[in-house]
């Protein structure tokens, strides 16, 4: 492999960090590019005494979850990676000889017969939080020893598939914080829409775009075409105050929230002499979301969350959908003074003082 073809292996390895699907067709170019007959990244919890990651190419794939409790605890080459820092490259021709081999359970049950593996060089490449990583390249059984050159070539590597694995590390742990969050605001029924500086569309999440969809203040998906929202837009442009408006969209009567990105120093950092704020190009976010919900939680689910009687669990939820007391007792031919006291109840289970909390309290609760 040339020296382009090895940058766009790191170019490569780099990327699958964003690209996670992306990462078997690397691990396999990591393992042509060493000659190996098999890569096997392992991350190991020592607290739970499992494994935490298991990534491999196709020939170790088909045995690399059968790497149990069991066959780590008869593992040397573990063990050897465990005692010597990170980044350090060993092979296991320097520590095992074939009569070590030969009358070793790990390499005689699990290695050989299993994998079809002999030799082997590896690294601990990440320890954090009790998980050890380590990744390991093969030789079949009856294939030489890892060569000086090999070994040098793969030393070359370690920092950057250190670099690589911290990475992936850090953007599981905000990929997964993203879907939880889309997930909670799906379930609020809340729209987020992010403005740039020239209207442009940052960011737009799915209920928002559900929301804005075939609507006639959302036009190219580029920016909110009804007077009233330009205006406001304006003001909050020129002010950097929060205004708060009704939307009327074909789906049905919504309130927007339109607030300034914040300009405050303690959020910014510095990038080629700009300013970076909770977005480079970050000017107004968008709140949207419907007057009156329209996935209102259960009786049950307000019942279990507040302990209220069946009658309190209907009231509540009539309240949620944007009905007040006296429609209620209408409807349900009901004194208003039993269902003022009905709310009492409710107001005394919730924790809250007032109506008007109670109101926010509920409209906040996703179906569940």
């Amino acid at each position: 492999m040339t020296d382009g073809q090895r940058d766009q292996l790191l170019l490569s390895l780099y990327s699958s960090v964003l690209q996670p699907t992306s990462i078997p067709g690397v691990l396999t170019a990591l393992d042509r590019f060493l000659d190996s007959d098999g890569l096997h990244l392992l991350g190991w919890d020592r607290v739970r005494n499992s494994a935490t990651t298991s990534m491999a190419t196709q020939r170790i794939t088909e045995i690399h979850g059968m790497y149990s409790a069991e066959a780590r605890a008869m593992d040397n080459r573990f063990d050897i990676a465990m005692k010597r820092p990170i980044g350090t490259v060993h092979a296991c021709q320097h520590y095992f000889d074939d009569r070590f081999v030969n009358r070793d359970r790990f390499y005689q049950e699990y290695l050989i017969p299993l994998a079809g593996m002999r030799y082997v060089m590896g690294s601990r490449i990440y320890s954090h939080a009790g998980e050890d990583v380590v990744i390991a390249f093969n030789h079949e059984h009856g294939r030489s020893p890892f060569s000086t050159v090999q070994l040098h070539h793969f030393q070359q590597l370690i920092p950057h598939l250190s670099n690589w694995f911290t990475q992936l590390r850090q953007t599981e742990a905000l990929r997964a914080a993203a879907w939880s969050g889309e997930q909670g605001l799906a379930a609020l029924e809340q729209g987020v829409l992010l403005l740039g500086q020239y209207g442009q569309v940052l960011y737009l999440n799915p209920v928002a775009e559900q929301w804005l969809a075939h609507s006639p203040a959302w036009v190219a998906g580029r920016w909110l075409q009804q007077r009233p929202i330009e205006e406001a837009l304006q003001r909050v442009r020129k002010n950097r105050q929060t205004v708060c408006l009704p939307l009327s969209l074909p789906q049905g009567a919504f309130v927007i929230h339109l607030l300034p990105v914040p300009q405050d120093d303690s959020l910014q950092t510095s990038y080629s002499g700009k300013n970076l704020d909770l977005h480079p190009y970050g000017d107004i976010l968008l709140l949207i979301r419907p007057r009156h919900r329209q996935h209102q939680p259960s009786t049950a689910d307000l019942s279990s969350l507040f302990d209220l009687s069946p009658a309190e669990s209907r009231l509540a939820r009539a309240l949620a959908s944007g009905i007040n007391a006296e429609g209620y007792a209408t409807q349900h031919q009901l004194s208003l003074a039993t269902v003022r006291s009905q709310i009492r109840a409710i107001l005394t289970k919730s924790g809250e003082d007032n109506l008007q909390s109670l109101m926010r309290l509920l409209a906040a609760i996703p179906a569940l």
